[in-house]
Protein backbone atom coordinates (compact mmCIF):
# COMPACT_ATOMS: atom_id res chain seq x y z
CA UNK A 1 0.00 0.00 0.00
CA UNK A 2 1.23 3.36 -1.16
CA UNK A 3 1.88 6.05 1.73
CA UNK A 4 -0.80 8.20 -0.03
CA UNK A 5 -2.99 5.91 0.42
CA UNK A 6 -1.99 5.18 4.29
CA UNK A 7 -2.30 9.08 4.84
CA UNK A 8 -6.14 9.46 3.30
CA UNK A 9 -7.30 5.71 5.35
CA UNK A 10 -5.87 7.53 8.98
CA UNK A 11 -7.76 10.66 7.99
CA UNK A 12 -10.29 8.96 7.44
CA UNK A 13 -10.72 6.92 10.47
CA UNK A 14 -10.34 9.92 12.52
CA UNK A 15 -13.07 12.11 11.23
CA UNK A 16 -15.51 8.96 11.84
CA UNK A 17 -14.10 8.76 15.33
CA UNK A 18 -14.67 12.20 16.12
CA UNK A 19 -18.01 13.71 15.08
CA UNK A 20 -18.72 17.35 13.92
CA UNK A 21 -20.67 18.75 16.22
CA UNK A 22 -20.36 22.92 15.38
CA UNK A 23 -23.75 23.20 13.53
CA UNK A 24 -25.89 21.46 16.39
CA UNK A 25 -23.78 23.63 19.06
CA UNK A 26 -24.41 26.82 16.99
CA UNK A 27 -28.04 25.82 17.12
CA UNK A 28 -28.60 25.10 20.36
CA UNK A 29 -26.83 28.89 21.14
CA UNK A 30 -29.30 30.57 18.98
CA UNK A 31 -32.24 29.03 20.86
CA UNK A 32 -30.84 30.18 24.07
CA UNK A 33 -30.27 33.58 23.29
CA UNK A 34 -34.02 33.74 22.13
CA UNK A 35 -35.07 32.43 25.92
CA UNK A 36 -32.93 35.21 27.38
CA UNK A 37 -31.04 32.06 28.93
CA UNK A 38 -27.22 32.22 29.73
CA UNK A 39 -25.16 29.97 27.60
CA UNK A 40 -24.10 26.84 28.78
CA UNK A 41 -21.33 24.23 27.13
CA UNK A 42 -22.75 20.93 27.30
CA UNK A 43 -20.51 18.31 29.05
CA UNK A 44 -18.39 15.64 26.90
CA UNK A 45 -18.63 12.72 27.84
CA UNK A 46 -14.65 11.64 27.96
CA UNK A 47 -14.69 7.88 28.06
CA UNK A 48 -16.85 7.99 24.83
CA UNK A 49 -14.66 10.35 23.11
CA UNK A 50 -11.42 8.47 24.08
CA UNK A 51 -12.92 5.11 22.65
CA UNK A 52 -14.00 6.51 19.94
CA UNK A 53 -10.46 8.02 18.89
CA UNK A 54 -9.11 4.58 20.27
CA UNK A 55 -10.99 2.65 18.10
CA UNK A 56 -10.47 4.94 15.15
CA UNK A 57 -6.86 4.17 16.03
CA UNK A 58 -7.17 0.33 15.80
CA UNK A 59 -8.74 0.41 12.41
CA UNK A 60 -6.54 2.39 11.19
CA UNK A 61 -3.51 0.38 12.80
CA UNK A 62 -5.58 -2.81 11.26
CA UNK A 63 -5.51 -1.09 7.88
CA UNK A 64 -1.64 -0.56 7.52
CA UNK A 65 -0.94 -3.91 9.24
CA UNK A 66 -3.14 -5.52 6.64
CA UNK A 67 -1.95 -3.52 3.99
CA UNK A 68 2.15 -3.94 4.86
CA UNK A 69 0.66 -7.77 5.20
CA UNK A 70 -0.68 -7.97 1.64
CA UNK A 71 2.50 -5.77 0.45
CA UNK A 72 5.01 -8.35 2.29
CA UNK A 73 3.33 -11.26 1.25
CA UNK A 74 3.61 -10.56 -2.59
CA UNK A 75 7.20 -9.38 -1.76
CA UNK A 76 8.27 -12.65 -0.88
CA UNK A 77 6.09 -15.27 -2.82
CA UNK A 78 4.66 -13.44 -5.67
CA UNK A 79 5.96 -14.05 -8.87
CA UNK A 80 7.53 -10.35 -10.10
CA UNK A 81 9.90 -10.98 -12.77
CA UNK A 82 10.23 -13.95 -14.96
CA UNK A 83 13.55 -14.75 -16.51
CA UNK A 84 14.16 -16.87 -19.94
CA UNK A 85 17.65 -18.30 -20.23
CA UNK A 86 17.91 -20.04 -23.87
CA UNK A 87 21.13 -21.89 -25.62
CA UNK A 88 19.85 -24.62 -26.66
CA UNK A 89 19.02 -25.51 -23.07
CA UNK A 90 15.79 -23.49 -22.11
CA UNK A 91 14.79 -22.59 -18.34
CA UNK A 92 12.28 -20.52 -16.57
CA UNK A 93 13.38 -18.74 -13.73
CA UNK A 94 10.84 -17.18 -11.32
CA UNK A 95 11.29 -13.88 -8.80
CA UNK A 96 9.90 -12.50 -6.18
CA UNK A 97 9.90 -8.51 -5.60
CA UNK A 98 13.08 -8.64 -2.99
CA UNK A 99 15.24 -10.33 -5.77
CA UNK A 100 15.44 -13.80 -4.50
CA UNK A 101 14.77 -16.88 -6.62
CA UNK A 102 11.49 -18.52 -6.33
CA UNK A 103 11.78 -21.72 -8.71
CA UNK A 104 13.81 -22.60 -11.78
CA UNK A 105 12.26 -24.99 -14.38
CA UNK A 106 13.75 -27.21 -16.81
CA UNK A 107 11.51 -26.58 -20.89
CA UNK A 108 13.60 -29.34 -22.17
CA UNK A 109 15.57 -32.14 -21.34
CA UNK A 110 18.95 -30.37 -21.79
CA UNK A 111 18.11 -27.75 -19.38
CA UNK A 112 17.23 -30.66 -16.83
CA UNK A 113 20.84 -31.17 -17.19
CA UNK A 114 21.94 -28.60 -16.94
CA UNK A 115 20.52 -27.51 -13.07
CA UNK A 116 20.28 -31.11 -12.03
CA UNK A 117 21.52 -31.29 -8.38
CA UNK A 118 21.82 -26.95 -8.01
CA UNK A 119 19.72 -25.44 -5.27
CA UNK A 120 18.29 -22.14 -5.60
CA UNK A 121 16.23 -21.78 -2.79
CA UNK A 122 16.00 -18.85 -1.23
CA UNK A 123 19.23 -17.30 -3.77
CA UNK A 124 19.59 -14.13 -5.44
CA UNK A 125 18.57 -14.13 -8.88
CA UNK A 126 21.85 -13.10 -9.53
CA UNK A 127 23.55 -16.04 -7.77
CA UNK A 128 21.81 -18.23 -9.41
CA UNK A 129 22.33 -16.89 -12.96
CA UNK A 130 26.00 -17.37 -11.61
CA UNK A 131 25.13 -20.85 -11.23
CA UNK A 132 23.43 -21.53 -14.42
CA UNK A 133 25.62 -19.97 -16.83
CA UNK A 134 28.70 -21.82 -14.46
CA UNK A 135 27.12 -24.83 -15.19
CA UNK A 136 26.23 -25.00 -18.92
CA UNK A 137 30.11 -23.85 -19.48
CA UNK A 138 30.57 -27.13 -17.39
CA UNK A 139 28.68 -29.16 -19.22
CA UNK A 140 29.72 -28.21 -22.90
CA UNK A 141 26.30 -26.06 -24.15
CA UNK A 142 28.35 -23.05 -23.78
CA UNK A 143 31.43 -23.44 -25.74
CA UNK A 144 33.66 -21.90 -28.70
CA UNK A 145 31.51 -23.38 -31.36
CA UNK A 146 28.26 -22.49 -29.66
CA UNK A 147 29.04 -19.43 -27.67
CA UNK A 148 25.60 -17.55 -27.61
CA UNK A 149 22.96 -17.08 -24.67
CA UNK A 150 19.81 -15.40 -24.81
CA UNK A 151 18.00 -13.80 -21.70
CA UNK A 152 14.85 -12.34 -21.37
CA UNK A 153 12.82 -10.76 -18.94
CA UNK A 154 9.30 -10.41 -18.47
CA UNK A 155 8.35 -8.34 -15.49
CA UNK A 156 4.71 -5.80 -15.46
CA UNK A 157 7.42 -3.29 -13.98
CA UNK A 158 9.05 -1.49 -16.70
CA UNK A 159 11.83 -0.27 -14.70
CA UNK A 160 12.64 -3.07 -12.57
CA UNK A 161 12.18 -5.33 -15.70
CA UNK A 162 15.26 -3.33 -17.24
CA UNK A 163 16.89 -3.04 -14.16
CA UNK A 164 16.72 -7.01 -13.68
CA UNK A 165 18.00 -7.25 -17.20
CA UNK A 166 20.88 -5.09 -17.20
CA UNK A 167 22.10 -7.12 -13.47
CA UNK A 168 21.92 -10.52 -15.00
CA UNK A 169 23.64 -9.19 -18.26
CA UNK A 170 26.74 -7.77 -16.02
CA UNK A 171 26.70 -11.03 -13.96
CA UNK A 172 27.03 -13.53 -17.22
CA UNK A 173 29.91 -10.95 -18.41
CA UNK A 174 31.48 -11.40 -15.29
CA UNK A 175 30.66 -15.09 -15.37
CA UNK A 176 32.27 -15.11 -19.01
CA UNK A 177 35.80 -13.18 -17.88
CA UNK A 178 36.70 -15.03 -14.66
CA UNK A 179 35.85 -18.31 -17.13
CA UNK A 180 37.97 -16.40 -19.97
CA UNK A 181 35.31 -17.00 -22.36
CA UNK A 182 34.69 -15.17 -25.50
CA UNK A 183 30.61 -15.32 -25.48
CA UNK A 184 27.57 -13.54 -27.01
CA UNK A 185 25.22 -12.24 -24.85
CA UNK A 186 21.67 -11.00 -26.48
CA UNK A 187 19.33 -9.81 -23.81
CA UNK A 188 15.81 -8.39 -24.05
CA UNK A 189 12.87 -7.32 -22.42
CA UNK A 190 9.46 -8.70 -23.16
CA UNK A 191 5.98 -8.92 -22.32
CA UNK A 192 3.47 -12.70 -22.76
CA UNK A 193 1.10 -10.87 -24.97
CA UNK A 194 -1.66 -13.27 -26.71
CA UNK A 195 0.52 -13.95 -30.06
CA UNK A 196 3.80 -14.65 -27.80
CA UNK A 197 2.13 -16.88 -25.49
CA UNK A 198 0.47 -19.22 -28.87
CA UNK A 199 3.74 -19.18 -30.91
CA UNK A 200 5.91 -20.32 -28.04
CA UNK A 201 3.24 -22.98 -27.14
CA UNK A 202 3.14 -24.15 -30.75
CA UNK A 203 6.32 -24.25 -31.84
CA UNK A 204 7.22 -25.69 -27.89
CA UNK A 205 10.09 -22.67 -27.23
CA UNK A 206 9.84 -19.57 -24.97
CA UNK A 207 8.23 -16.22 -25.70
CA UNK A 208 11.60 -14.91 -25.23
CA UNK A 209 12.61 -16.86 -28.33
CA UNK A 210 9.42 -16.02 -29.81
CA UNK A 211 10.08 -12.61 -29.47
CA UNK A 212 13.67 -12.55 -30.72
CA UNK A 213 12.47 -14.60 -33.65
CA UNK A 214 9.88 -12.05 -34.85
CA UNK A 215 12.72 -9.13 -33.97
CA UNK A 216 14.59 -10.57 -36.61
CA UNK A 217 11.87 -11.51 -39.23
CA UNK A 218 11.17 -7.31 -38.62
CA UNK A 219 14.75 -6.52 -39.46
CA UNK A 220 14.59 -8.95 -43.17
CA UNK A 221 11.83 -7.35 -43.88
CA UNK A 222 13.29 -3.94 -43.44
CA UNK A 223 16.66 -5.55 -45.36
CA UNK A 224 14.64 -7.00 -48.10
CA UNK A 225 12.53 -3.66 -48.65
CA UNK A 226 15.65 -1.98 -49.35
CA UNK A 227 17.37 -4.96 -51.32
CA UNK A 228 19.89 -5.95 -48.96
CA UNK A 229 18.60 -8.91 -48.42
CA UNK A 230 16.95 -11.68 -50.67
CA UNK A 231 13.62 -12.44 -48.92
CA UNK A 232 12.37 -11.64 -45.64
CA UNK A 233 12.00 -14.58 -43.25
CA UNK A 234 8.80 -16.46 -41.74
CA UNK A 235 8.47 -17.56 -38.44
CA UNK A 236 8.64 -20.93 -39.20
CA UNK A 237 11.59 -20.71 -41.24
CA UNK A 238 13.55 -19.26 -38.28
CA UNK A 239 12.15 -21.61 -35.18
CA UNK A 240 14.53 -24.57 -35.31
CA UNK A 241 17.50 -22.62 -35.21
CA UNK A 242 19.41 -22.61 -32.29
CA UNK A 243 20.62 -19.04 -30.24
CA UNK A 244 23.60 -19.37 -32.07
CA UNK A 245 22.37 -20.00 -34.99
CA UNK A 246 19.84 -17.34 -34.79
CA UNK A 247 22.54 -14.61 -33.78
CA UNK A 248 24.90 -15.39 -36.65
CA UNK A 249 21.66 -14.62 -38.47
CA UNK A 250 21.29 -11.53 -37.32
CA UNK A 251 24.63 -10.25 -37.45
CA UNK A 252 24.45 -11.35 -41.05
CA UNK A 253 21.68 -9.18 -41.81
CA UNK A 254 23.96 -6.01 -41.03
CA UNK A 255 21.01 -4.17 -39.35
CA UNK A 256 19.77 -3.12 -35.95
CA UNK A 257 17.02 -5.80 -33.91
CA UNK A 258 15.03 -3.79 -32.22
CA UNK A 259 14.38 -4.00 -28.80
CA UNK A 260 17.39 -6.34 -28.51
CA UNK A 261 20.92 -5.87 -27.21
CA UNK A 262 23.43 -7.73 -28.05
CA UNK A 263 26.54 -7.97 -26.13
CA UNK A 264 29.91 -10.23 -27.72
CA UNK A 265 30.28 -12.01 -31.43
CA UNK A 266 28.62 -15.24 -32.31
CA UNK A 267 30.74 -17.99 -32.43
CA UNK A 268 31.21 -19.49 -36.03
CA UNK A 269 34.00 -21.56 -35.47
CA UNK A 270 31.33 -24.68 -35.71
CA UNK A 271 31.15 -23.71 -39.57
CA UNK A 272 33.90 -24.65 -42.15
CA UNK A 273 34.50 -21.47 -43.38
CA UNK A 274 33.83 -19.01 -46.31
CA UNK A 275 36.34 -20.41 -48.18
CA UNK A 276 35.99 -23.74 -48.38
CA UNK A 277 32.44 -23.15 -48.53
CA UNK A 278 33.48 -21.68 -52.05
CA UNK A 279 35.79 -24.40 -53.40
CA UNK A 280 32.86 -27.05 -52.65
CA UNK A 281 30.29 -24.54 -54.30
CA UNK A 282 32.31 -24.53 -57.62
CA UNK A 283 33.04 -28.28 -57.09
CA UNK A 284 28.77 -28.47 -57.09
CA UNK A 285 28.80 -26.65 -59.65
CA UNK A 286 31.11 -28.03 -62.12
CA UNK A 287 32.86 -24.74 -62.59
CA UNK A 288 36.53 -23.54 -63.09
CA UNK A 289 37.26 -20.98 -60.74
CA UNK A 290 39.04 -19.11 -64.04
CA UNK A 291 35.83 -19.56 -65.49
CA UNK A 292 34.03 -17.35 -63.12
CA UNK A 293 33.56 -13.89 -63.97
CA UNK A 294 36.14 -11.86 -61.91
CA UNK A 295 37.34 -14.98 -60.03
CA UNK A 296 34.28 -13.82 -57.45
CA UNK A 297 32.47 -15.96 -55.01
CA UNK A 298 30.04 -14.18 -52.65
CA UNK A 299 29.59 -16.08 -49.73
CA UNK A 300 26.81 -15.29 -46.82
CA UNK A 301 25.36 -17.04 -43.94
CA UNK A 302 21.65 -18.17 -44.81
CA UNK A 303 19.44 -21.15 -43.47
CA UNK A 304 17.52 -23.91 -45.41
CA UNK A 305 14.64 -25.93 -44.00
CA UNK A 306 16.30 -24.91 -40.42
CA UNK A 307 19.65 -25.58 -41.62
CA UNK A 308 22.31 -22.76 -41.39
CA UNK A 309 24.23 -22.55 -44.96
CA UNK A 310 26.57 -20.98 -46.98
CA UNK A 311 24.54 -19.14 -49.95
CA UNK A 312 27.08 -18.92 -52.55
CA UNK A 313 26.50 -16.47 -55.99
CA UNK A 314 29.03 -16.54 -58.76
CA UNK A 315 28.39 -16.22 -62.62
CA UNK A 316 30.49 -17.10 -65.62
CA UNK A 317 29.80 -16.10 -69.25
CA UNK A 318 26.87 -17.88 -70.00
CA UNK A 319 25.62 -18.85 -66.41
CA UNK A 320 24.60 -17.52 -63.32
CA UNK A 321 25.08 -19.28 -60.16
CA UNK A 322 23.15 -20.05 -56.68
CA UNK A 323 24.95 -22.72 -54.48
CA UNK A 324 23.70 -23.75 -51.03
CA UNK A 325 26.23 -25.16 -48.93
CA UNK A 326 25.47 -27.30 -44.92
CA UNK A 327 27.88 -24.51 -42.67
CA UNK A 328 28.30 -27.16 -40.68
CA UNK A 329 29.22 -30.33 -42.63
CA UNK A 330 29.85 -28.50 -46.16
CA UNK A 331 26.84 -31.03 -47.65
CA UNK A 332 25.22 -30.57 -50.56
CA UNK A 333 22.21 -28.76 -49.98
CA UNK A 334 20.53 -26.97 -53.00
CA UNK A 335 22.08 -25.08 -56.75
CA UNK A 336 19.89 -23.10 -59.26
CA UNK A 337 21.46 -22.32 -62.64
CA UNK A 338 19.69 -19.93 -65.06
CA UNK A 339 20.83 -19.01 -68.59
CA UNK A 340 21.82 -15.43 -68.98
CA UNK A 341 21.02 -15.11 -72.53
CA UNK A 342 18.52 -17.79 -73.88
CA UNK A 343 19.37 -17.11 -77.85
CA UNK A 344 17.05 -17.32 -80.81
CA UNK A 345 14.15 -19.60 -80.50
CA UNK A 346 14.03 -23.03 -82.50
CA UNK A 347 11.33 -25.30 -83.46
CA UNK A 348 8.88 -27.26 -81.12
CA UNK A 349 9.94 -30.70 -79.53
CA UNK A 350 7.44 -33.27 -78.02
CA UNK A 351 6.87 -33.70 -74.67
CA UNK A 352 8.68 -36.91 -74.46
CA UNK A 353 11.78 -34.96 -75.53
CA UNK A 354 11.11 -31.79 -72.53
CA UNK A 355 11.71 -35.01 -70.35
CA UNK A 356 14.69 -36.69 -71.68
CA UNK A 357 16.12 -33.31 -71.66
CA UNK A 358 15.24 -32.42 -68.44
CA UNK A 359 16.50 -35.85 -67.63
CA UNK A 360 19.98 -35.59 -69.53
CA UNK A 361 20.42 -31.67 -67.65
CA UNK A 362 19.84 -33.86 -63.81
CA UNK A 363 22.70 -36.47 -65.32
CA UNK A 364 19.92 -39.26 -64.83
CA UNK A 365 19.21 -41.73 -67.55
CA UNK A 366 16.26 -42.24 -69.00
CA UNK A 367 15.97 -45.35 -67.23
CA UNK A 368 15.85 -43.85 -63.99
CA UNK A 369 13.59 -43.95 -61.03
CA UNK A 370 11.89 -40.57 -60.81
CA UNK A 371 8.34 -39.59 -58.66
CA UNK A 372 5.87 -37.08 -58.86
CA UNK A 373 7.04 -35.76 -62.63
CA UNK A 374 4.63 -32.67 -63.82
CA UNK A 375 5.56 -30.90 -66.89
CA UNK A 376 3.21 -27.70 -67.03
CA UNK A 377 3.48 -26.01 -70.61
CA UNK A 378 2.82 -22.30 -70.68
CA UNK A 379 2.00 -21.07 -74.20
CA UNK A 380 2.43 -17.52 -73.48
CA UNK A 381 6.32 -17.90 -72.66
CA UNK A 382 6.65 -20.77 -74.83
CA UNK A 383 8.09 -22.86 -71.96
CA UNK A 384 7.27 -25.44 -69.89
CA UNK A 385 8.27 -26.14 -66.28
CA UNK A 386 9.30 -29.57 -65.10
CA UNK A 387 9.50 -30.75 -61.83
CA UNK A 388 10.35 -34.10 -60.10
CA UNK A 389 11.83 -35.99 -57.76
CA UNK A 390 14.93 -38.70 -57.79
CA UNK A 391 17.20 -40.16 -55.65
CA UNK A 392 16.65 -37.88 -52.59
CA UNK A 393 16.55 -34.69 -54.64
CA UNK A 394 14.27 -32.53 -55.91
CA UNK A 395 14.56 -30.86 -59.09
CA UNK A 396 12.96 -27.97 -61.06
CA UNK A 397 13.09 -26.38 -64.44
CA UNK A 398 12.08 -23.74 -66.94
CA UNK A 399 12.56 -25.38 -70.30
CA UNK A 400 11.82 -23.77 -73.60
CA UNK A 401 9.89 -25.59 -76.06
CA UNK A 402 12.45 -25.93 -78.26
CA UNK A 403 14.40 -27.93 -75.81
CA UNK A 404 16.49 -24.90 -74.74
CA UNK A 405 17.18 -25.01 -70.14
CA UNK A 406 17.13 -21.54 -68.81
CA UNK A 407 17.06 -22.53 -65.43
CA UNK A 408 17.64 -25.25 -63.25
CA UNK A 409 17.06 -25.89 -59.74
CA UNK A 410 18.43 -29.04 -57.63
CA UNK A 411 17.58 -29.44 -53.55
CA UNK A 412 18.07 -31.94 -50.99
CA UNK A 413 14.79 -33.02 -50.50
CA UNK A 414 12.79 -32.24 -46.85
CA UNK A 415 9.07 -34.09 -47.10
CA UNK A 416 6.79 -32.81 -45.32
CA UNK A 417 3.76 -35.06 -43.65
CA UNK A 418 0.91 -32.94 -44.38
CA UNK A 419 -1.40 -35.34 -42.07
CA UNK A 420 -3.87 -34.49 -39.35
CA UNK A 421 -5.59 -31.01 -40.02
CA UNK A 422 -3.16 -30.00 -43.18
CA UNK A 423 -0.58 -28.99 -40.50
CA UNK A 424 2.67 -29.74 -42.06
CA UNK A 425 5.31 -31.49 -39.95
CA UNK A 426 9.02 -32.65 -40.27
CA UNK A 427 9.08 -35.73 -41.98
CA UNK A 428 9.35 -38.97 -39.98
CA UNK A 429 12.94 -39.48 -41.69
CA UNK A 430 14.40 -36.43 -40.11
CA UNK A 431 12.81 -36.44 -36.52
CA UNK A 432 15.14 -39.99 -36.37
CA UNK A 433 18.30 -38.04 -37.36
CA UNK A 434 17.82 -35.79 -34.71
CA UNK A 435 16.65 -38.13 -32.01
CA UNK A 436 19.57 -40.54 -33.11
CA UNK A 437 22.29 -37.30 -32.55
CA UNK A 438 20.69 -37.14 -28.83
CA UNK A 439 20.37 -40.58 -28.40
CA UNK A 440 24.21 -40.52 -28.87
CA UNK A 441 25.17 -37.40 -26.13
CA UNK A 442 22.89 -38.89 -23.98
CA UNK A 443 24.66 -42.28 -23.94
CA UNK A 444 28.22 -41.20 -23.85
CA UNK A 445 27.28 -38.87 -20.42
CA UNK A 446 26.21 -42.26 -18.85
CA UNK A 447 28.87 -43.94 -20.20
CA UNK A 448 27.33 -46.27 -23.09
CA UNK A 449 28.96 -46.99 -26.26
CA UNK A 450 25.95 -46.25 -28.57
CA UNK A 451 25.33 -48.24 -31.82
CA UNK A 452 22.60 -46.60 -34.06
CA UNK A 453 22.84 -49.91 -36.20
CA UNK A 454 22.06 -52.17 -32.87
CA UNK A 455 18.51 -50.29 -31.69
CA UNK A 456 15.29 -52.32 -31.69
CA UNK A 457 11.82 -51.68 -31.38
CA UNK A 458 12.03 -48.34 -33.22
CA UNK A 459 9.08 -46.43 -33.00
CA UNK A 460 7.86 -42.91 -33.89
CA UNK A 461 4.32 -41.99 -33.55
CA UNK A 462 2.66 -38.47 -34.52
CA UNK A 463 0.47 -36.93 -31.60
CA UNK A 464 -0.99 -33.64 -30.24
CA UNK A 465 -1.22 -33.33 -26.69
CA UNK A 466 -2.01 -29.57 -25.45
CA UNK A 467 -2.72 -28.27 -29.13
CA UNK A 468 0.90 -29.00 -29.67
CA UNK A 469 1.87 -31.74 -32.40
CA UNK A 470 4.98 -33.59 -31.63
CA UNK A 471 7.04 -37.29 -32.32
CA UNK A 472 6.84 -39.34 -29.42
CA UNK A 473 10.21 -41.69 -29.97
CA UNK A 474 10.84 -44.94 -28.35
CA UNK A 475 13.42 -47.52 -28.98
CA UNK A 476 15.45 -49.95 -27.47
CA UNK A 477 19.18 -50.59 -27.11
CA UNK A 478 21.03 -53.18 -25.41
CA UNK A 479 19.43 -53.80 -22.16
CA UNK A 480 18.72 -49.71 -22.37
CA UNK A 481 14.70 -48.16 -23.23
CA UNK A 482 15.22 -44.88 -24.85
CA UNK A 483 12.20 -42.19 -24.81
CA UNK A 484 11.71 -39.20 -26.72
CA UNK A 485 9.35 -36.07 -27.55
CA UNK A 486 9.72 -34.03 -30.24
CA UNK A 487 7.80 -31.09 -31.56
CA UNK A 488 6.97 -31.91 -34.85
CA UNK A 489 7.37 -28.32 -36.45
CA UNK A 490 10.29 -27.01 -34.55
CA UNK A 491 12.68 -29.85 -34.32
CA UNK A 492 13.05 -29.02 -30.98
CA UNK A 493 13.70 -32.33 -28.76
CA UNK A 494 11.14 -31.48 -25.66
CA UNK A 495 11.71 -33.94 -23.19
CA UNK A 496 14.23 -37.58 -23.31
CA UNK A 497 14.72 -39.95 -20.95
CA UNK A 498 17.02 -43.70 -20.78
CA UNK A 499 16.15 -45.93 -18.46
CA UNK A 500 17.65 -49.39 -17.80
CA UNK A 501 15.03 -52.72 -17.53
Amino acid sequence: MKKKEIDEKVKTAFEDATPDNIERIKADAAKTEQAGVPIAAKPVKKNRLWRRIALGAACVALLICGGLGIYGYNMTYATASEVFFDVNPSMTMTVNGKGKVLNVTANNADAERVIAGLDFSGSSYEVAVNAIIGSMLRTGYLSQISNSVLVSVNDKNENRSKTVELNILAEIERVFTVESFDGAVISQTVAADAELTALAKEYGITIGKANLINRIIEASESAAAEGTAATAYTFKDLVGLTINELNVLAESLSVDVSGVSCVGTASKQGYIGKDEAREKALIYAEVELEHVNGSTVRAEFDFEDGVMVYELSFASDEFEYEVEINATSGEFVSIKKELKKAGTVGEAITEAEIKEAALAEAGLDVSAEIADYRAEYDADDFEYEVKFVADGFEYEFEIRADGKILSYEKKVRLELNKGESGLGALAAEYIKKIVMAEAKIIASIKGIDFDETQIFEYECELEREDGVLAYEVEFRFLDFEFEFRVNAKSGIIVKASIDRD
